[in-house]
């Protein structure tokens, strides 16, 4: 059987993380959402899905996956911005596997899959099929989930998922990983998964549920509290329940919390994130369609790829930053920023583009033909 994780129509609702990335990429625990579904249906082949082409083109060149065709095998395609369990997972294909008609699946409602067990083989129209699907009289099935629509939504999952994927890792704490001797790892409240290569430095608190990525360096001294990073994150200070996504810096001190922090940022000496309103209600932050209340008391920034901070950087309350956007003045950051903005000015492209093959290439990494493309269009929408 094959899955395919497939984009829903809204996905740049998950603004500023989608301008840059497909929803299955999220980071929720120690595996986004496309690696969990991968690691849990090891039978299975995973395909993904975009109508976004120039961003799927971009992860699909990051990761190093080509596109492959389906075949004949039955098709069980599921909305990219699904979380659900690995057990959920596992009870989704066996009951797929056990039919042989169509079959609806529902989360809260909303229709989340369909399992096709024929099909042309083709993507196009997948769209329409899962919208009619629940017309026709077809087996419906509800499964447990969470169905995530704003990226701070992913900030409520975490201890949830870091569970998730405590059961699936097969050492909670990598032989490759070191920990301090003066280190503490305090799992009362929750699972901590440190990763192949990490350091955990001197004197560090941390906190479960916590996950420390491939690669990753926490700095001594550091009181990491709910927090996950993907790979090669290096971290120091406070941080509480943030999402890293991969390769972002946070290196001195300052205060990061309840924010969602993208992938080859700099956060710069100092910055410090507001993440409660002094009057206690509702954090409304101004997303590009508008100002939206987020139902939450406790919201920091979303920060988008490649963002950067000077030091002594104030983030206020539900700050939030477009890619490569440079936020340099000291003192209390803007509520918003566009992609490539400078402060007030203008990023211009080619120097944006210098410094992000400056910044990859001290990770061994290579900014990607189609990944360049992608940031050329955001650049030229955003002007």
């Amino acid at each position: 059987m094959n899955v395919v994780l497939i984009e829903h129509d809204a996905a740049e609702l998950l603004y500023p993380f989608t301008q840059t990335h497909c929803a299955w990429e999220l980071r929720a625990g120690f595996y986004t959402i496309a690696e969990r579904w991968k690691f849990t249906l090891q039978q299975c082949t995973i395909h993904v899905h975009s109508d976004r082409q120039s961003v799927e083109s971009a992860y699909r060149a990051r990761s190093e996956q080509s596109r492959s065709e389906y075949g004949s095998a039955p098709l069980l395609i599921i909305a990219a911005n699904l979380l659900v369990a690995p057990s959920v997972m596992r009870q989704m294909h066996d009951y797929c596997v056990s039919v042989s008609d169509p079959v609806h699946f529902t989360c809260n409602g909303e229709t989340v899959g369909v399992y096709l067990p024929e099909h042309n083989g083709q993507t196009d129209g997948i769209a329409s099929i899962i919208e009619g699907i629940s017309g026709h009289g077809l087996p419906t099935v509800q499964v447990q989930g969470h169905i995530v629509t704003r990226l701070w939504q992913i900030l409520d999952r975490l201890e949830e998922t870091v569970a998730w994927d405590a059961e699936l890792v097969q050492s909670r704490v990598a032989k490759t990983a070191s920990v301090h001797q003066t280190a503490v790892l305090d799992r009362s409240k929750g699972p901590i998964i440190i990763g192949d290569g990490a350091t955990i430095g001197a004197f560090c608190i941390i906190q479960g549920p916590a996950v420390i990525g491939e690669q990753c360096n926490v700095k001594p001294h550091s009181h990491i509290n709910t927090v996950v990073t993907g790979p090669q994150c290096r971290i120091s200070g406070e941080i509480a329940n943030t999402v890293f996504q991969a390769y972002s810096n946070k290196q001195h001190a300052g205060f990061i919390g309840h924010s969602y922090i993208g992938e080859w940022v700099n956060l710069g000496a100092g910055t410090t994130t507001s993440n409660l309103k002094n009057t206690y209600s509702h954090v409304r932050p101004e997303m590009p369609w508008g100002r939206e209340d987020s139902q939450r008391v406790f919201l920091g920034s979303l920060v988008g790829d490649y963002c950067r901070t000077g030091i002594g950087t104030m983030l206020p309350t539900g700050g939030v930053y477009g890619a490569c956007a440079a936020i340099n003045n000291a003192g209390t950051a803007p509520r918003k920023c566009d992609a490539f903005s400078w402060d007030d000015k203008r990023y211009e492209l080619d120097k944006a583009l210098a410094t992000i093959e400056i910044a990859m290439k001290r990770r061994g990494k290579v900014l990607t033909d189609e990944e360049q493309s992608l940031l050329v269009e955001l650049s030229e929408r955003n002007a």
